[in-house]
């Protein structure tokens, strides 16, 4: 065999140049095993677990918390690659592999024996074999395909793929460029929805899970309607301040809350205390509470939420960009209290940058005083909603694909916009019926498809005209 030109060419035997005693003599270089290698093919066999030895020197170092992902993907799956080994039985590539087998334990091992290499060959093939796979890159456009499409089948599929959530998240929201808060319907002045509707969207491949209930959240079986038995990853709402007046205070065109508003400041510990009391308990341990509240409210929800137990990790302070409404100064800045039920917040994709989220407890948002083209409408549906954008940021840094998002005070539906938005389920309660259409109208209109009332199993516009029928008939 010579090489010329980069190219291998294989003489026969009376091809072969010849010996010439005047030629200079090359030392050969001994035919290695790689040259013989179809001849002497690695074999496959099972074996005892127990009679695998590690490498004298291993190259390469594992992360903390890689073999409980690997554990955890062979239980998912029931796949194993079978392991590299020398004539020894010494392993060559698949340690990792091997101690997830023993913790899970197996007492019986696939092995491919590579016996034809030598002690030199071995170690040249491990380094090249990790040197090959950090070669590779990602196609990021099929990658996001790829993931959108298991979050059609099943989302829970997406946390076994052990893709960092925070790059799945970047892959899910890159070219993404739906207008956030446009088109909410405008509020009606009254509504023929009740306490006790509850909607949802029809069976259908990839239907998101939403649902959406009309009643008291400071009601346990109202909650319990809503979460219909699902753990929720993450409380998240614009709760009612309490001692704040809406009507002539923070809007001249609407009505107070239905409830919170002008109280003093014990029956406002006493409102929230009773209120998050309800949705509290189905909340994961280590799961997320995030609460918008002003100045004048934070008091009182901080001491209802001490004394529901819940640990306080931090407070973020919203810049809407430009002042709103107010006294001696106009109220530019909103805070958010940052909870956790129990002593931290489990799930954490912000990791300070690491995946390229840089977040702080400074988070920078239009609120209603810029809130752009959509200002109009959104004011009309409801004084106090919140920009999508910001609420899909917030979910993201503490929930994974597929977690349940609860507010049990939703408004017209913003949280659950973002968690649709998102990839998370959202689960929204709404005390006043006019708020609580708006919401139901929205979120159709963002998903595209008719929600359907559970109870009947009519779309919302044949609920309401066989209820204005019925009122007709009565009057």
């Amino acid at each position: 065999m010579n090489d010329v030109d980069g190219r291998v060419h294989v003489f026969s035997e009376a091809q072969m140049p010849q010996p010439n005693s005047n030629a200079v003599r090359v030392r050969q270089r001994p035919q290695t095993s790689t040259a013989l290698q179809t001849e002497r093919p690695s074999t496959f066999t099972q074996i005892p677990i127990d009679q695998l030895k590690p490498a004298e020197r291993r190259v390469r170092k594992h992360p903390r918390g890689k073999l409980d992902k690997l554990v955890s993907t062979i239980r998912r799956f029931s796949v194993v690659a079978p392991i590299l080994v020398d004539k020894d039985n010494r392993i060559i590539d698949g340690h990792l592999l091997w101690e997830a087998l023993k913790t899970l334990g197996h007492t019986t091992v696939y092995v491919q024996r590579a016996d034809h290499l030598s002690e030199a060959e071995v170690e040249t093939f491990r380094i090249a074999h990790h040197a090959l796979l950090e070669m590779g890159q990602w196609d990021v456009e099929q990658l996001k395909l790829s993931v959108e499409g298991l979050i059609q089948i099943d989302p829970d599929l997406v946390a076994h793929t052990l893709l960092p959530m925070g790059k799945i998240d970047g892959l899910l929201l890159s070219g993404f460029d739906q207008p956030a808060d446009a088109d909410i319907p405008t509020a009606e002045k009254t509504s023929l929805l009740q306490h006790g509707d509850a909607f949802i969207f029809g069976p259908a491949d990839g239907a998101p899970m939403h649902r959406l209930v009309c009643g008291d959240a400071k009601d346990p079986t109202v909650i319990a309607q809503a979460v219909g038995g699902k753990a929720v990853q993450m409380l998240f709402s614009d709760v009612p301040y309490g001692l704040v007046p809406i009507e002539g205070v923070v809007s001249a065109k609407h009505k107070d809350f239905v409830e919170g508003a002008s109280m003093s400041e014990p029956e406002a510990i006493g409102f929230f205390t009773e209120l998050l009391g309800a949705s509290a308990p189905h909340v994961v341990r280590n799961g997320a509470v995030f609460l918008f509240i002003d100045h004048r409210g934070m008091y009182g929800l901080t001491q209802a939420t001490r004394s529901l137990g819940l640990s306080h990790i931090c407070t973020v302070a919203w810049d809407k960009t430009a002042g709103g409404m107010g006294g001696l100064y106009r109220h530019q800045v909103e805070f958010v209290l940052v909870l956790a039920k129990g002593e931290r917040i489990a799930v954490n994709n912000v990791q300070l940058g690491k995946h390229g989220r840089n977040r702080t407890t400074l988070w920078s948002s239009s609120g209603m005083a810029q809130f752009g083209v959509d200002r109009k409408a959104a004011l009309d549906a409801h004084p106090t909603v919140k920009p999508v954008q910001l609420l899909s940021e917030a979910i993201l840094d503490v929930t994974n694909v597929g977690d349940v998002i609860l507010d049990p005070c939703m408004g017209t539906g913003s949280t659950v916009v973002a968690a649709n938005r998102v990839n998370r389920v959202g689960v929204g309660v709404e005390i006043d019926p006019i708020y609580f259409e708006v919401a139901v109208r929205r979120l159709q209109a963002v998903v595209d498809r008719p929600m359907i009332h559970e109870e009947t199993g009519l779309t919302l516009e044949a609920l309401l005209d066989q209820r204005a029928a019925s009122s007709a008939a009565a009057a």
